[in-house]
């Protein structure tokens, strides 16, 4: 009768590095390579305006909400924290619902959304 040789030790765990050392190999070449290039600048002379700043002009932000509720809803929220109304929620040309009002700033705002054609 033919029996098979009992191992005298268990299974080895094994793991090849090889694959490893070659990645890290050509990460450091890529940032030997690379690195140079991080700590060079480029020099860039912008031209002075005389112009005065124009931050102080309001501005015009436009937001777009997916429904008429929302729309309505931000609307009502603006004027509650004191906000001007320039335009009631209503539907507006081409198929969109929107709203309009002025924050405390001056700046106007639209918020709006397209109805599915």
């Amino acid at each position: 009768m033919l029996t098979r040789p009992q191992r005298k030790h268990g299974p080895k765990a094994e793991m090849n590095v090889v694959p490893y050392i070659d990645v890290m190999l050509v990460l450091l070449v890529i940032f030997i390579i690379t690195a140079p290039l991080l700590t060079s600048s480029l020099k860039l002379e912008l031209p002075r305006s005389e112009a005065a700043a124009s931050s102080d002009a309001p501005s015009f932000v436009a937001l777009a909400l997916d429904s008429e509720e929302k729309v309505q809803a931000l609307h009502a929220k603006a004027l509650a924290l004191g906000a001007q109304d320039e335009g009631t929620p209503g539907p507006r040309g081409g198929g969109s619902y929107a709203a309009y009002f002025r924050d405390l700033d001056g700046n106007k705002l639209n918020a709006f959304c397209v109805k599915a054609a």
